[in-house]
């Protein structure tokens, strides 16, 4: 357990779990970014299935400070079976991930079973499928070396069984059109 003043733990606990049921936007998105708190809460009785108003569950979080509170999160819901729920858009907690190039997340979602294979159909780009995949093709970062983000990804989602159909294939091409790395990668690597 970690060093300090912890006369006020249960009652932190206790307002976790509380917000947790009654929430709108639950304090626990935001309040246990740290293993120790998230442990804490989760000894508690935190339910980590509760959802945002999105319907996101805190695995689609990109600020989280610390891996392996992360990690401690993914268990927790991958216990549940809750690894690849879909918020409000049709995005996976791996999509989202993966859309802002989080590597390290990506990996931890994709070790406890998280699905490479998932298609989300948002409003927002015309109901058309958008994959995991895609979403790696097409990672925002402010690296610099965007390229080698996005061929990292699809690796990592290759190591955990991506399967793409020629169909796939042609769309992911055509999404990287300004990264011919990518290109390049796709077409050597992501067989028909």
């Amino acid at each position: 357990m970690a060093e300090g003043d912890h006369s006020l733990d249960t009652w932190a606990v206790e307002t976790l779990i509380e917000d947790g049921r009654t929430a709108a936007s639950p304090v626990m998105f935001y309040a246990p970014r740290g293993r120790v708190a998230l442990e804490l809460a989760l000894a508690g009785g935190l339910d980590l299935t509760t959802r945002g108003p999105t319907g996101d569950t805190v695995l689609f979080q990109t600020d989280f400070y610390d891996t392996r509170a992360f990690e401690c999160a993914a268990d927790a819901l991958a216990a549940k079976d809750a690894i690849d729920w879909v918020n409000a858009a049709g995005m996976t907690a791996l999509s989202c991930q993966v859309k802002f190039a989080e590597v390290a997340k990506a990996r931890i979602l994709l070790e406890r079973g998280a699905s490479p294979n998932a298609f989300m159909r948002n409003a927002r780009y015309g109901g058309a499928p958008l994959s995991v995949a895609q979403q790696a093709v097409m990672a925002m970062s402010a690296d610099a070396d965007a390229e080698r983000l996005s061929e990292e990804l699809l690796l990592l989602l290759k190591a955990h069984g991506l399967r793409v159909t020629p169909d796939e294939k042609a769309v992911l091409l055509v999404r990287c059109i300004s990264k011919p790395r990518v290109a390049s990668w796709v077409e050597q690597n992501l067989s028909d």
